[in-house]
């Protein structure tokens, strides 16, 4: 026994999984162990001494044969991947040379490892072709840094997430600064204008509008309550600032449910609905190098050998490791059978191989390919086991991997928005083996009955042939593009446009194709619905181009009859007008009906519903035959073979003018939504040639009349116009002035509204106070404009009685004498002694002098105010005067000659911002001329104004 552990290594070469062979120079075998045997289908007593070439023919001219070749001849360790062809596997070699000339060649069988780089190879072959070939532009994005901020909201108890982010604008701009865009394919690139990943991910906030993200609200809160997909419309834009109309299909990647860690989205755009794009799906999976760990058992299962592999994948060093009992110390776990079948087996023969599970030192426990063997002495006992383990955690992620990226693949295959199938190529038939969810949606046939059929079944049959002959061209590799037509379960046909590219396996063979159809039925119907726009719109300006060349009624009558006609290929029309004082209908003209249609017909009265309000009223009727049985015309109809008529009612301004009427002889003549579009243009185009022609005529009328009142009303129009231009401008200035005066008393209420409900008990007798102050201006400006109204209108009665001016004067001055106690100003009151009585209004008169001394007041800032009465004569009789003198800053030279004029407001006063709404001076000059009198001014700019007023001198 201890023989053996004294010189472990040729028992561990013996039961090692990996081949070991020892070649001469003459390629002769002079050593073999059992796995070397296992590899090449002999026995290993059959290897040695043979020549390695001779035994394994199929070998020469491999990769294995060149390297061996080269070491033997450069004497250079090499490794190398090979393939024996007739036991169909796949073998790694670490081929040495030794120092007498002898070469040693170490072998694994990496079949298994092979196949599962293939069939990863294949599936991501699938999903890249599906990704980077699809005509719709892709991005991948990576949006748990975004969903953390709007979980983190939830958390902090926002149950409105959209309104928030739309409150919040400054945290939107954080939180979806953390999408980071992970992949995006190149039709992604082309959408955008852009040249590469990089770019988009620097331009990625400004190619997406603002209002796009606060359109997408509502996707976010989709986002904080965990949906996987769903489908919403943004507006985005293109490096060279095009406007992108998107809609975005977004969906979670398997695997990121939780996180949003991958996220898929597709953009389609809907502007057009002619881009293709395509998209790109990064896979990559790097598979870790497979090493072995040999371990050596004695008799009492302890550990005794541990090599530098075991070390690296269970984490003990040997001295750890070695004279522990292996079974408590990695607690195995077996797979693929229990423990006692696994020694049953070794026991039986000598050998079990399988997978287990086994801990390593930090804990955690990796999964392994075992081979155990027994150890025997010469005698035949059994001494202890040897173990290769092999380290399968890369396999096993690969397995993952693969599985994942099925899920990738068929995530995207059936989440797409664009149909596809996926086809083989037996018998030169495209038969298909797949179908998306948009494929079965818009055509309507259910899964079963696709799968398994030649797709060219699905096609219109014109379109049939030349995809079968297309179709042999895409298996020998050509891409092929181009529209085709689908016939949906249904009947309903379907235009797209096809882009299928060959599949293929591992080796490059053609196995299939990938069959995308993009729905252009929208397209098509748009394209055709904007000929027969284009059509239509050519008709009606054909017509309107021979209507204007007529000027007289009749001849436009005819002109519409004989038009109508030939457009709509109608064999009679008429055109009635409305008489007004019948209230009828009465013939105007006709085309293609007996020449004494017009002496046969007999007015039609105009129907109750036509005499009111026509804005809610069908224009375009459809009249059959029997619904005219009571029409005075009914005989008339049936003797022209007339089946249908259709009455097209011309209109305008809401008055009904006339009628068009369509005498249809075909019972099979049908009237489409094209042929009411282009009546309703008809119509239009009719109701104003008629009513040019009605002008015309009755402009040739008037047109001697009119000539001479022209020239007449032409001098007073400039002048109305020119006072109705400055009346308005006035009246703008007015509205805006009387705006603002409103609108400040209305503001003080409200303040001290809310301070008297809700500010501090102390300031309540304040508040109502400013409030009752600003009430009483309120109503003062409200009356001004009500005074005025009343004046125009003669509404104000005028009380006369005997008045003293003087009287008049200093009473007001009394009820002032507290305000201009306050006033900077000197005012001063110069009375003339003689006045006697006159007669007057005393309240208006009143109203007058307080007007022209507020506005002293107003617009005198220093100096002085003189109030003076006065006698003198004028105009050959007597008047009293009042003057009120001021120091204020007078009047521009340009504004004088307006001041009276209602509504105007001068630069001074706009300057200023003194108040008043441009009423004051034209209710005292209103007020002057109801007594007989007036008002006049006199101004030096910068040096003070004076108004007088003047009252003449009568019986008091």
């Amino acid at each position: 026994m201890s023989s053996v552990f004294e010189n472990p290594a040729e028992s561990v070469v013996q039961q090692s999984t990996d081949g070991v062979m020892v070649l001469d120079p003459d390629w002769t075998c002079l050593y073999a162990n059992e796995a070397a045997g296992r590899l090449w289908g002999r026995q290993a007593n059959e290897l040695i001494g043979g020549n390695l070439w001779q035994n394994s023919p199929t070998l020469v001219g491999t990769m294995f044969y060149d390297a061996c070749c080269k070491v033997s001849a450069e004497r250079i360790p090499i490794h190398v991947e090979a393939q024996h062809g007739p036991k169909n596997y796949w073998f790694e070699a670490h081929i040495y040379p030794q120092g007498d000339g002898r070469i040693t060649a170490f072998f694994r069988n990496v079949t298994r490892r092979h196949l599962a780089d293939m069939a990863l190879q294949a599936s991501e072959e699938r999903y890249r072709l599906l990704f980077d070939k699809s005509p719709i532009p892709m991005v991948e994005e990576d949006m748990s840094g975004f969903r953390e901020k709007l979980l983190g909201l939830k958390k902090a108890g926002v149950t409105d997430i959209p309104g928030y982010l739309a409150a919040h604008p400054d945290f939107l701009r954080e939180s979806f600064a953390q999408i980071r865009v992970v992949a995006a394919n190149p039709a992604a690139f082309e959408l955008y204008h852009i040249d590469n990943l990089d770019g988009l991910i620097a331009h990625f906030t400004s190619l997406i509008e603002q209002n796009s993200q606060r359109e997408s609200l509502l996707a976010f809160d989709y986002i904080a309550e965990g949906r996987l997909r769903f489908t919403y419309d943004v507006v985005n834009f293109t490096m060279t600032g095009k406007r992108l109309e998107l809609e975005l299909h977004w969906s979670v990647m398997p695997g990121s449910e939780e996180s949003y860690r991958r996220v898929l989205v597709a953009l389609v755009d809907v502007t057009g609905r002619k881009e293709q794009a395509a998209a790109l799906r990064h896979q990559a999976v790097v598979l870790e190098q497979i090493n072995e760990a040999v371990i050596v058992l004695d008799e009492n299962s302890l550990i005794r050998i541990w090599n530098r592999t075991a070390e690296r994948i269970y984490g003990w060093t040997a001295s750890e490791a070695i004279g522990q009992r292996l079974a408590s110390f990695l607690a195995t776990q077996y797979e693929s059978s229990d423990r006692e079948e696994a020694m049953t087996l070794l026991t039986a023969h000598g050998h079990w191989e399988g997978e287990v599970t086994q801990r390593r030192k930090d804990g955690t426990f990796v999964p392994i390919h075992a081979s155990v063997s027994l150890i025997h002495n010469e005698q035949g006992a059994m001494i202890g086991m040897v173990g290769v383990n092999r380290d399968i955690s890369s396999l096993r992620q690969n397995e993952i991997a693969i599985r994942a990226a099925e899920q990738r693949y068929r995530h995207l295959f059936d989440e797409a928005p664009v149909m596809y199938l996926t086809l083989s190529a037996k018998d030169a038939i495209p038969i298909v083996l797949n179908v998306n969810r948009a494929y079965l949606q818009a055509t309507g046939y259910t899964r079963e009955e696709v799968i398994g059929h030649s797709n060219i079944e699905f096609l219109a049959p014109g379109f049939r042939q030349p995809a079968q002959e297309a179709y042999a061209q895409l298996v020998k590799g050509k891409v092929l593009e181009g529209e085709q037509r689908l016939i949906a379960r249904d009947g309903k046909r379907i235009d797209t446009l096809l882009r299928a590219v060959p599949e293929y396996d591992a080796q490059g063979n053609v196995i299939g194709a990938l069959a995308m159809y993009t729905d252009l039925t929208q397209r098509k119907a748009a394209e055709r619905q904007q000929a027969r726009e284009a059509e239509r719109m050519q008709t009606l300006l054909h017509i309107a181009s021979r209507l204007n060349r007529q000027l007289d009624l009749a001849g436009v009558m005819r002109a519409v009859c004989e038009e109508v006609s030939v457009v709509l290929g109608v064999p009679g029309v008429t055109l009635s007008l409305v008489d007004r004082q019948r209230n009828c209908f009465v013939h105007g003209a006709d085309i293609g009906l007996a020449p004494n249609y017009n002496q046969l017909t007999q007015p039609v009265p105009v129907p109750d519903h036509l005499k009111g309000d026509l804005s809610k009223v069908d224009l375009i009727r459809l009249n059959p035959i029997d619904r005219l049985i009571d029409s005075p015309n009914y005989a008339m109809y049936l003797a022209q073979g007339l089946e249908m008529a259709v009455n097209v009612l011309l209109v305008r301004d809401n008055q009904l003018l006339g009628s068009l009427n369509l005498h249809i002889t075909d019972a099979e003549r049908g009237f489409d939504a094209n042929d009411f579009a282009l009546l309703r243009g008809v119509a239009d185009i009719v109701t104003q040639a008629m009513l040019n022609g009605q002008l015309w005529d009755e402009s040739r009328q008037q047109a001697s009349q009119l000539e001479d009142l022209v020239k007449e009303r032409t001098a007073d129009l400039e002048v109305a116009l020119y006072e109705a231009q400055a009346a308005d401008r006035i009246k703008s200035q007015f509205v805006s002035d009387i705006n603002h005066e409103l609108r400040t008393p209305l503001t003080n209420i409200m303040l001290y509204l809310d301070l008297l409900t809700q500010g501090k008990p102390e300031k309540r007798d304040q508040a109502i106070s400013i409030m009752r102050r600003e009430t009483l201006r309120l109503r003062q400006l409200i009356e001004e404009v009500l005074d005025l109204s009343r004046l125009d209108l003669g509404k104000i009665e005028m009380y006369f009685q005997p008045i003293y001016l003087n009287h008049l004067i200093q009473g007001l001055l009394d009820d002032r004498a507290a305000l201009l106690e306050r006033s900077p100003l000197q005012i001063v009151f110069r009375a003339e002694q003689n006045l006697s009585a006159i007669a007057g209004d005393e309240a208006l008169l009143t109203r007058v002098i307080t007007n022209l001394l507020d506005n002293s007041l107003n617009y005198t800032q220093q100096g002085s105010i003189e109030i003076a009465s006065g006698l003198t004569g004028a105009e050959e009789r007597e008047w009293q005067t009042v003057t009120i003198r001021d120091t204020g800053p007078g009047i521009d030279p340009e504004d004088q000659p307006h001041i009276f004029e209602r509504f105007y407001r001068g630069q001074a006063a706009r300057q200023s911002g003194a108040p008043g709404t441009g009423l004051g001076l034209a209710i005292s000059q209103e007020i002057a001329d109801r007594h007989g009198g007036r008002i006049t001014v006199e101004s030096h700019y910068g040096r003070g104004s004076a108004f007088t007023l003047w009252l003449p001198i009568g019986d008091a």
